[in-house]
Parts: C-alpha cells; sequence; structure tokens
C-alpha cells in the first residue's frame, strides 16, 4: 500500500517543482476537503497508537492535495514530508514540510501554521539543517498555539523542543527554567504525552546536574524513575520512554557504566518505532553504536560479530545522515568509526578520527559530543599507555563537561584522575616548574586560560612527522614562535655536554635559520646566564617582564635590550637534557601565560623524540651509505620510500602504515583476500608486502627481528630492500629474492665482516602468483593451501634471512603449486605469532592448532574467514597478554 502510494504521489506531482506547489490552485470539491479533514484528525491516534498505518494516512492526504488542489491547512504536505523522511528522502522531506509552512502563511492560517511548523522543527529540519534551527522554530510553533488554541500541536513542539535542546547540548543550567516553562505549558493544555516526555527530561536533567543521590538514580523532586515509567504506562505513553530511554542510554555510558547502557538500549530498540521520523532515533543509533562497541570485548567470540555487524549497519544509516546534514551527524559517525578503528587495533586510524570527531563536535557547539569523545579519546591513549596525552584529554573531557553542565560527571572525572585536572578561571595556579621568588616580582603567576588542545595535537603531529633534521628544525621553530606568541625563538641542542644555538626564527621573517652552530658561550643575542640556569635545574623558566626581575636583569643581554616577557623551557629525553628553547615577546609584559607554557611543555617532548629519531635517521643514513654502496641509489630513494623512523612509541604508527600495501589495492588485485594483522605493540616488527610487476603479483608476510619500534626499523629495511630487488632488479623467482635479500640485509648490518655482532633478520613467507601457478620461497616459514578441500604444507628453508650465517652462500628452494582451471583454492601466508600465542594455562595455539583452524573456515569468502579466525584468537587469548606480533593473509585465486 506505501509503495502504491508514493509511486502516485510522484505522478501526482507531475514534474512540477515542490515550490510551484505554492501557487497551485485551492481545492474546491467539499467531498475531497472533507476527506483530507477526515484523514488530518486521523493522524494523532494513528501516529502514537498504529504507526504501521501512519504513512499510508500521510500518503492518501498528500496525494488528495497533489491531485486536486491546496487547503489553507496543508497539514497533509507535511506528512508528506514525513513520509519521505523514512524514505530516505531528507531534502524531499524538507521542502515539502516548508511548503506547508509558506501555505498556511499565504493563507493566514495560524492553526494551519503550528501544525506545519511542529512538523518542519521536529520531522524534518534536523535532517538538512543544525539542530539549533528547530529550536527556533519550535518557539515560534508555541507562540502560534498560544494565538491560534491549536494547543494539540503547540504541545508537540513544546515537547520535541524540551528533548532536542538536551540532545544538542546545550547547558543544562540554562535549559533547567526553559524546561520548566515548557512543563507549565503542556500541562495548561493538558497533553499527556508531552507532559510525559518533559517529566522524562527532568528526570535526565536533575541526575546530569548531580541532584539525585547517585549516578544511577534518574529520578526529580516530583518523581521517581520506576513512578515515572509507571505513569506513562497509565497513558500508554510509550514515545516517551523511549526519548527517556535514549536519554539514561547517554547518561550510563558517560558514567562508564557499559553493560546497563547496553540492556537500557536494547530494550529501547523494541519501542524505537513510536519515535519514528523525529531525531530522537538517530541519535539512538549513535548511542546504541557506542554502547555496543562499549562491550565488545567483554562478550564471548559469536556475540563480538554480530556487535561489530550491528555497528556496521548503523554506521551506513549515519552516513547518509552525515552527508545530509554534518553539521548534526558528521561528528556522530566520526565518533563511531574511531571506536571501530580502536576494535579493529587500527590504532593510527582510531587516533586520527577520534581528533576529528571532536575536531566537528565543537564547530557544531555538540558540547555532550564533544565531551564524550575527548573522553573515549583519553581512554583509547591510556590503554596504549600513552599517560601524558591521555591526560589533556581527560582535562579537556572534565572541561567540556562543565560547559554542557553536567556536574555530576564532572566531580566524577576530578575523583578518579585527579592528577589530570586542570582548573580554568577559579583564582591562580602556578605550575610546579616555574620559578617564584621572594625577592622578584616578575616572575609569572597565572590565571587559569583554555588550552586549545585540538591545535596542539595538530601541532605536536606536524612535528612528530619530520624525520628530516633541517626540515624538523624550520617546523618546529614556526610551530612554537606561532604557538607560544612569541617574537623570537632560538632553539639551543646539547651535543657532547656542550650547548649551540642550532636554529633561529622569528615573526620578522618568514625564513627561519638552520644549523648555526654556534657555542652558545659565543652568543651575543641571546640571555646566557638564564639559559644555564635552565640546564641546571631542569625547569621552565617564565619571567613577566625580565628587566625588572632581579635573579636575571643583570644578565648583559636582559640589561643592553630591556627584554620583556621570556619563556625558557628545557627539552628533555629520558631526563636528560637534550635541548632548550628560548622564547621572547618584547611588545608586551606577560605575553607568556599558563596556557602557552603547557603548549611549550607538550611541544617540547615531542621536539626532544623527533630530534632525537631525526639525528638517529642521519646517522643511520650516513652508515647505511658506507656499509652498502652498490645500494647508493637505494639510500638516496630511502626517504621517500620508507617516510619517517621514528621510536616514538605514540607516533610512530604512522611509519609502518605508510608501508604496508592499502586495503585498496590488495581488494583490486586479489578479489577475495583478507589480513588479519595485529601489531603486539602499537607499532609492528612483522609486516606484509605486495607489487605486482609483468602480469605476476608478488606477495609476502614477513617477520622481523623483535618488535615495537625496532622491529618497525627492521620492516623498514626488508620492505625496501624487496622493493629494489623485486621491483628495480626485476628478480621474479622467489627462491632467488629470497637470496637476494638474504645476502643485502647481511650487507646493510655489517654482518658479512669479521666480529659481526649482529644477528638481526627475518622470517619470510613468499609469493608469487601467475594465472596457472603459485610459486613459493619461504625463510622458516610455510605455506598452507587447499587441495581437494584439504589444507596442505609446503615448509620454507630452515635458514632465516640475515643474522649468523656459516656457509660462504645461502639459498632457497622455489616450489611451485599448480592451478586447475575451474577450481579455485585459498593460499595462506603468516608469521608465526598466530600459533604462538598462548591462553591463561600458557598453551600454544600451535601449528597443528592453526591449520585446525585454517580447515573449518577454507569454503567461506575471506571476510568471513577473518572474522572467524580473529573471533578464535581472542577467545583462545582470554585476556591473556599478546606475545607477539601476528600476521595472517589469506587469498583465494
Amino acid at each position: 500500500m506505501v509503495k502504491k502510494e508514493l509511486e502516485e504521489a510522484k505522478k501526482n506531482l507531475k514534474n512540477r517543482s515542490i515550490t510551484s506547489l505554492l501557487d497551485a490552485p485551492a481545492m474546491t470539491e467539499p467531498s475531497h476537503i472533507w476527506a483530507v479533514n477526515l484523514l488530518i484528525s486521523a493522524i494523532p491516534m494513528a501516529y502514537n497508537k498504529e504507526p504501521a498505518l501512519f504513512p499510508v494516512i500521510c500518503l492518501k492526504m498528500a496525494n488528495l492535495l497533489l491531485k486536486f488542489g491546496n487547503l489553507s491547512d496543508s497539514y497533509g504536505y507535511s506528512c508528506y514530508g514525513m513520509v519521505l523522511v523514512g524514505q530516505g528522502d531528507y531534502k524531499g522531506a524538507y521542502d515539502f514540510c516548508e511548503l506547508a509552512v509558506k501555505l498556511s502563511e499565504k493563507y493566514i492560517n495560524s492553526g494551519g501554521y503550528t501544525k506545519a511548523a511542529n512538523i518542519l522543527a521536529n520531522y524534518s529540519s534536523s535532517f538538512v539543517k543544525h539542530l539549533k534551527f528547530s529550536e527556533e522554530i519550535n518557539i515560534k510553533c508555541v507562540q502560534s498555539a498560544l494565538d491560534s488554541g491549536e494547543f494539540l500541536h503547540g504541545s508537540y513542539a513544546a515537547m520535541n523542543d524540551a528533548s532536542n535542546v538536551l540532545f544538542q547540548g546545550k547547558n543544562l543550567e540554562i535549559l533547567k527554567p526553559k524546561i520548566n516553562e515548557l512543563l507549565k505549558f503542556v500541562r495548561k493544555v493538558k497533553n499527556n504525552l508531552a507532559i510525559d516526555t518533559i517529566l522524562g527530561t527532568t528526570l535526565i536533567l536533575s541526575n546530569l546536574r548531580g541532584e539525585t543521590g547517585s549516578h544511577l538514580d534518574f529520578s526529580s523532586t516530583e518523581y521517581l524513575e520506576k513512578e515515572y515509567i509507571d505513569l506513562c504506562n497509565d497513558h500508554q505513553s510509550l514515545a516517551p520512554i523511549c526519548t527517556f530511554k535514549v536519554m539514561k542510554v547517554r547518561s550510563l555510558l558517560m558514567y562508564g557504566e557499559y553493560q546497563l547502557a547496553l540492556q537500557e538500549a536494547e530494550e529501547t530498540n523494541g519501542m524505537i518505532l513510536y519515535l519514528g521520523g523525529q531525531y530522537g532515533p538517530f541519535e539512538y543509533n549513535f548511542l546504541y553504536s557506542l554502547a555496543l562497541a562499549a562491550n565488545y570485548k567483554k562478550v564471548s567470540p559469536d556475540r563480538k560479530k554480530e556487535l561489530v555487524k550491528k555497528i556496521q549497519e548503523n554506521q551506513k544509516q549515519l552516513l547518509v545522515l552525515a552527508e545530509s546534514c554534518p553539521e548534526n551527524f558528521y561528528h556522530k559517525y566520526l565518533l563511531v568509526e574511531a571506536e571501530l578503528a580502536r576494535l579493529e587495533y587500527k590504532n593510527w586510524k582510531a587516533a586520527r578520527t577520534y581528533e576529528a570527531a571532536i575536531r566537528e563536535a565543537r564547530k557544531n557547539e555538540f558540547q555532550n559530543d564533544e565531551a564524550l569523545a575527548c573522553e573515549n579519546a583519553a581512554l583509547f591513549w591510556l590503554s596504549k599507555g600513552s599517560v601524558k596525552i591521555a591526560g589533556e584529554f581527560i582535562n579537556e573531557a572534565y572541561h567540556r563537561y562543565g560547559l554542557w553542565g553536567a556536574n555530576l560527571k564532572q566531580s566524577m572525572l576530578k575523583s578518579k584522575y585527579p592528577e589530570f585536572i586542570r582548573e580554568r578561571g577559579t583564582g591562580l595556579l602556578r605550575t610546579h616548574r616555574t620559578i617564584s621568588s621572594t625577592t622578584s616580582t616578575a616572575t609569572e603567576i597565572y590565571s587559569g586560560q583554555t588550552l586549545d588542545l585540538q591545535s596542539v595535537l595538530k601541532s605536536s603531529t606536524a612535528i612528530s612527522g619530520e624525520i628530516k633534521l633541517e626540515n624538523l628544525l624550520d617546523k618546529l621553530m614556526k610551530i612554537v614562535i606561532e604557538n607560544a606568541g612569541a617574537q623570537r625563538g632560538v632553539l639551543i641542542l646539547k651535543k657532547e655536554g656542550k650547548l649551540y644555538v642550532e636554529a633561529e626564527g622569528s615573526i620578522s621573517k618568514d625564513d627561519v635559520e638552520i644549523l648555526t652552530g654556534i657555542p652558545l658561550g659565543s652568543s651575543k643575542n641571546l640571555p646566557i646566564s638564564l639559559i644555564y640556569y635552565v640546564e641546571r635545574t631542569k625547569e621552565n623558566l617564565v619571567l613577566r617582564n625580565a628587566s625588572q626581575d632581579e635573579k636575571f636583569n643583570k644578565d648583559e643581554y636582559i640589561k643592553n635590550f630591556k627584554t620583556k616577557s621570556i619563556l625558557c623551557t628545557p627539552v628533555i629525553k629520558q631526563g636528560e637534557i637534550s635541548g632548550i628553547l628560548y622564547l621572547e615577546n618584547n611588545l608586551s609584559e606577560g605575553a607568556f601565560t599558563s596556557d602557552r607554557l603547557q603548549i611549550m611543555n607538550i611541544l617540547s617532548s615531542q621536539a626532544a623524540i623527533s630530534i632525537d629519531n631525526a639525528l638517529l635517521y642521519s646517522n643511520m643514513e650516513e652508515k647505511v651509505r658506507e656499509r652498502t654502496r652498490e645500494l647508493a641509489q637505494a639510500n638516496a630513494d630511502l626517504e621517500l620510500k620508507n617516510q619517517r623512523i621514528t621510536d616514538s612509541i605514540t607516533y610512530s604508527l604512522n611509519i609502518q602504515q605508510a608501508i604496508l600495501p592499502s586495503d585498496d589495492i590488495l581488494a583490486k588485485n586479489l578479489k577475495d583476500q583478507f589480513v588479519l594483522f595485529r601489531p603486539k605493540d602499537i607499532v609492528s616488527g612483522d609486516f606484509y608486502w605486495f607489487s605486482k610487476k609483468e602480469g605476476s603479483i608478488f606477495l609476502a608476510a614477513v617477520d622481523c627481528t623483535g618488535h615495537g619500534v625496532p622491529g618497525a626499523l627492521m620492516s623498514m629495511i626488508g620492505n625496501t630492500l624487496l622493493n629494489q630487488i623485486v621491483n628495480e632488479a626485476g628478480i621474479k623467482d622467489p627462491g632467488k629474492v629470497l637470496e637476494h635479500l638474504n645476502r643485502n640485509v647481511r650487507q646493510a648490518l655489517k654482518q658479512d665482516t669479521l666480529g659481526a655482532n649482529s644477528s638481526d633478520g627475518m622470517d619470510i613467507c613468499f609469493c608469487r602468483i601467475d594465472e596457472d601457478k603459485v610459486l613459493f620461497a619461504g625463510a622458516k616459514r610455510p605455506l598452507y593451501f587447499s587441495k581437494n578441500n584439504h589444507i596442505e604444507e609446503i615448509k620454507g628453508d630452515k635458514h632465516s634471512i640475515g643474522g649468523r650465517q656459516k656457509e660462504v652462500s645461502r639459498t632457497y628452494s622455489t616450489h611451485e603449486v599448480k592451478l586447475e582451471k575451474g577450481q579455485s583454492a585459498m593460499f595462506y601466508l603468516t608469521t608465526d605469532g598466530f600459533m604462538d600465542q598462548p591462553n591463561p594455562q600458557r598453551q600454544r595455539i600451535t601449528s597443528k592448532g592453526l591449520i585446525a583452524r585454517l580447515q573449518n573456515v577454507i569454503s567461506l569468502p575471506a571476510y568471513e574467514q577473518k572474522n572467524q579466525l580473529a573471533a578464535f584468537l581472542d577467545e583462545y587469548q582470554a585476556g591473556e597478554t599478546q606475545r607477539d606480533d601476528i600476521t595472517l593473509i589469506g587469498f583465494r585465486v
């Protein structure tokens, strides 16, 4: 019936634009007018009691209007818009709902305007425009109801207004009197549905503001939660209960009550139809996905697959909404994507997507969602051991909850993470690393200010992304000067126990002077005594007016130049000073405030790591040139091919991601394939490699010595050498590829010289895939493949790549697997991480265990194989620490 009426509506529109309907003739036939009015009177009952009948009635009205002309009360167009929302046509829905409002204005029908404005505000606007515009329309709608006496729809607008402003994350202190006034209005007009809905928001409001007995107490001065639910049931008001439960899910997620949140969400699922067409179901979609993700690690493997599948289904709907109205939904979509990336161990994607979600939520003023995203990001970084970054996110979440007015959540965060919380704007805060003196009045005392966390993280990421020392110092000085609000900045580095001026920049010059290498004692343009003081104490030094500071105003530089504001901060790595950042501003006193110092603390920490990495890279580049002369061209390409080398565990994942083949490339060339890749740490000693050359596909799974950053460095060398051997030298035979790889690794690591003490190397499973065969060579790694629906194994050679070698040369065997026409076969490449993973009883999966699992899944599509293997691994591991990096690749040919 619905489909038939929709087709009829398209036919009746007759290629007319929606806006042109404003000038369509009026309906004149009394029987048609009577039919429309009869259908209008049936709408409230159908919407609240028989949701399945609602779209049929709406479409009948719309078709009468489209076919026979307009009425002054064009509520039928409004209802047609509601149906179009259900069809996913959000723009068409908005246009028809807006048409109804304009028609009521044209005919000066205030009652019709009230009905049309209610639908425009609460059933269409929020899917194409920011939620704040719905509030504006609802306010006009309530006023129109008072003027016209159309209290039914006026009270609907009031109840939706109360819900929407809570969904929007507006300040709760401001909302409390507004919601109380809306409650008075709907009680006066005696609309139980509206009364019950707004009562539910008062229970949520009381809980969030900390006015109840505990965080699990959802009551108000008027009703306990159970009394409220009983009241709604007495009124047969399922929609208010549903709205209340959606809001309650958010609160429970905030409070870390993840199982209760999921329980409430799943109870709500059965009644969400009663909110059809409103904003609430899509808020539910978002919160339900977060609840599913939060409970992922606590459920069985089979349940995990169900949770991920449901989240992905929800995301498809949320993506459509994010494209239609990014202001309301894009940040929600991003936050769920970040949670999915976390579950899939895509750590760098998760980090970046949390940041993007926070940025979008802030841009569109959803303080509730921004606070939740900050807290989720903090929990992610805590799980990775990055306490400093987690602390910044916790602190930001604390203040965002405060701006929202969620007092209870603020107090819970402060109680749980007191070490991360920095109050803002309440009295004075003196940083523990700032010098104070009873004899000096020039040293800075700070008042709390807002730290722009997103700018800091963006700057820190930019610094971490540079590996060439010259580029790093140039970028570092520009970022530091900009973020600190300095006129001039100087970087002093410590080399062999002495300080040297290495970079200088200022706002008056476009270029940064790099690698000047001037001994600090020879510099005439720096307060030398002040810098030596910072070197000795390893403390930040902030001077409000240096020329008035009794401790330092005798320094020749300060005395001659009458220096005002100074910020001097040590660059410390592993407890030792590696450099000093000196900043000054002579335009004003007290230029460097507490937020500037916080920024410098974060940036100086990243600078210490990045400078160390850049020096490491520079030294390594020179050594590689010396040890592998025949690979000179490859060394020249290292920066382009390997991008970055860094031992910063927080930011080094991007190095690994840069060398791994993308999912798109693998999917394009291997139609049915999967990669199960789980680093033990944030970065991995495992890597997988792909190339396509002259009609052949080359694929490898590689296990380098160690894991984490040391293993990742080896993986960069292995990746580069494979590119040279296959892509540049054109060697195609797998056994020969491994022979060259072994020789080049030994030369690169100087293992072929007398007295060599390096035993680093790698195990590898290497395949060449042709149209009629697969060629394989392995170094301590086998190849598994299916034959007659049974898993076969080809063992690799017993020698690793690189390491100690007694024989003069080392050879590797090439094995061939013929492909039968018309029959597909699965092939599996793996490192030893999967089979070596123990359970809590310290029992390994073993090779036999892996083969048994592969035997169980070979007939399934690749993506389902991955899901089942991952679920098995999680179940077997059962919380036990991951022993090694895990890589398992499967493909069907």
